[in-house]
Order: C-alpha cells, then structure tokens, then sequence
C-alpha cells in the first residue's frame, strides 16, 4: 500500500505545476493496464490479474524525452521515492525494441514505427512479411525467448526496451533481463477476455511509441464498427450452434463461456454449445462427451493444422458424422498462414477484432453481408 499513497502525493505535487500532462489515454474496456495523467508524465500500470487486481502490479513512469525538462522531472519523480532503487522509468518514445513475441508486432506498422524493432523472439513465429524481411538481411536480430533467450544478443541489438509477456514460470525473462541491465516492459494483452478489450492495447503501444493520438483515433473507429457489426447480427433470430477446436491426446479442449472466442460467437449471433460454463478459461473435456455434444452443431470452427475434410476425417472417422461436416459447415481460421506455419489470425487478428466478427457474422448469418469476402476464415473442402 505505501507506494500508492506515494503516488498520490506524487501526482498531487506535480499537479501544482502547469506542464502539460504526457497522456490523457482514455482505458474503457481493457482490465490489464491503466494510464494515469501526471503533470510532464504519466503513470503506466499493468494489473496482472484485471484492473481490480492490484497484486503484483507493475508500475512505469513514462516520461517524454522530447522534452527540455525531461531529466528534472525524472529526478523529481526520483526524489519523491526515497529509499525505491528500482523506479521503472521509460522515456518515450521509445526508439528501438525487441518484441518476445510476434503478437506485439502489428502495431507498429499502424504507427508507421516498423524501424523501431530492433529484434523478435523467433521468425518461425511470425507471419508479417516485411519483419521477415528484415530478418534475413539481418536488420533485425533473432534472439529467441524463454529458456532460449540469447542474452548476448539481447545486448548487441542495444534495445531501448524489451517486451515480453506477462508470464511464470521458465519463460519468465524479467528478471533474467533486469539483471543484465536490460529495461523491460510487461505485455499482458492476451489475458483479456473481450475482443474490444484486448484490441484497446493498441494504446499502450500508442503510449511508448508516441502515438496516443493515433491510437485513440483507430481504436474509437474499430469499436464502431464492432459494435454496429454486432447489433446488426443481433437483430436476426437465426442462432446456428457452434462447436469448437479438434480433440487432441483424447481430451477436446474449448474454450470457456466467458472467454474471449465466445465473446466474439456472441457477439456474431451464434449459440455456442459450451456458453452457459460461466469460465473465461479453457475448458478440458471428454473426448467422447465433447463428440456426443458436437454431433448436431450447426458449424464447426477451429481445426488447427487440418487442410482439408478428407483430413480431418483421417484423424477420426466419426466425425463425418457432425452435422457441420455432413452439410460443409467445417470452417477454419487459417486463411492466413505462413509456409512455417504462423497464423495470422493471433498475430493481427487481436488488434482487428472488427474483421473476425464480420468474417464470424458472414458464416452465421450470410444473408446480413452477403458480399463479404472472408478474411481470417475458409470453408475446409
């Protein structure tokens, strides 16, 4: 609690000058992160566990270095934390990174900031052509992540700051990173379970970029869009029903009812067979009682690394009985795939919540759009 009370006091004080304040970002459907205006800064704070979970919280003064009064106010901000050695301070905007993963990519080329990535975590990983471009011609290092993480090449890509994931466990590079030296930002996106939620960390990029305008420009345009695509499927009373994903080692694993894919099936008037789980987690299922549920599904989303329905019947010949199969209702998300495999679908597919939703409204109710061209999504053949 006492670095709150030390925030408060902090933005109080700066509050009495008249420097104009870093970011005014408005947060409305993001649980993971929050932006506080200070006077010549701002506060950044990423909530590991949603926006009213303060456990393990992680704070970043973001100071713009364009600035004349840059240095003063960060030994203020500084001053106002006796007896804190590691304050996260990050001047924006933030000129070179390295991304440890290839989700956080596509923002920077909204921003028009694609020379800023100075290195990724694994190109086998990454569908966007020009990054792997660069790539090859060794204008942007390899470093790997995780326990493969090359801290030397970390060090010689000279990163003003790297983005990892907000995770435990062994792919937990923070403090391996912050002992090199090494400044660090956390990145808990994928966390959110809204489809509008997770795109609006478009302005946290937006923010260390130097790009707050921008990103509330884009942003208040997808969540138009999403919301007019979304209340015109809900004034249909076609309700197809929907099952999810392929068993894998005999459990069939879906996601919950309150998770971000459900989201988006409600969203685009399906009846998603596992709707009323109350989880937003993935749920573990039975093979067998999954199938027996899934055999009348009106559609079938999600087959990951199947091609065609002759494949997928190979993996289990039962499923040529679902319905979905039998009236070619079997759609994947994998019209956009690398040759090494990467998808698109999670690498932008994020940040254009409004594309999926209008592909998800095309196969459920294709009268309502009947000259959308799918985007992410392809009918199995």
């Amino acid at each position: 609690m006492r670095i709150q009370y030390l925030l408060s006091a902090v933005l109080i004080l700066f509050c009495c000058t008249m420097v104009p304040a870093v970011s005014a970002l408005d947060v409305e459907y993001a649980g993971g992160f929050s932006v506080i205006p200070g006077e010549g800064f701002s506060i950044l704070k990423v909530h590991p566990g949603g926006e009213k979970n303060h456990r393990n919280e992680i704070t970043y003064f973001i100071i713009d270095r364009r600035r004349k009064d840059s240095t003063r106010i960060r030994q203020n901000l500084r001053n106002s934390y006796p007896g804190y050695s590691d304050l996260h301070f990050i001047e924006v905007p933030v000129d070179r990174f390295i991304l440890l993963s290839s989700t956080f990519v596509p923002p920077f080329h909204y921003f028009q900031c694609e020379e800023s990535i100075a290195g990724i975590d694994s190109i086998d990983n990454l569908y966007d052509t020009q990054l792997k471009s660069r790539l090859k011609r060794k204008e942007v290092l390899e470093v790997g992540n995780g326990p493969a993480l090359n801290l030397e090449l970390v060090l010689a890509a000279r990163p003003k700051l790297v983005m990892v994931n907000l995770i435990e466990g062994e792919w937990n590079m923070v403090p391996r990173l912050e002992a090199a030296g090494v400044p660090v930002v956390v990145n808990g996106d994928y966390l959110e379970s809204s489809p509008l939620g997770r795109a609006e960390w478009m302005k946290f990029f937006g923010l260390l970029l130097g790009r707050e305008d921008e990103a509330q420009r884009r942003f208040d345009l997808l969540k138009e869009r999403y919301q007019s695509l979304s209340a015109a499927a809900g004034r249909t009373d076609n309700r197809p029903s929907v099952t999810l994903n392929i068993p894998l080692t005999g459990s069939w694993v879906v996601p919950g009812g309150e998770s971000y894919m459900a989201a988006f099936l409600k969203a685009a008037g399906a009846d998603y067979l596992w709707k009323d789980s109350g989880s937003s987690s993935s749920l573990i299922l039975d093979g067998e009682t999954a199938f027996s549920r899934s055999v009348a599904a009106d559609i079938w989303l999600h087959q990951y690394g199947i091609r065609s329905l002759a494949e997928l019947a190979a993996v289990d010949g039962r499923f040529t009985r679902i319905k979905a199969f039998r009236n070619g209702q079997v759609i994947n998300n994998d019209a956009r795939t690398s040759s090494s495999g990467s998808n698109d679908f999670y690498e932008s597919g994020p940040y254009q919540p409004d594309l999926i939703l209008a592909d998800l409204i095309s196969i459920f109710q294709p009268e309502l759009f009947p000259e959308h061209t799918l985007y992410y999504y392809r009918y199995l053949e």
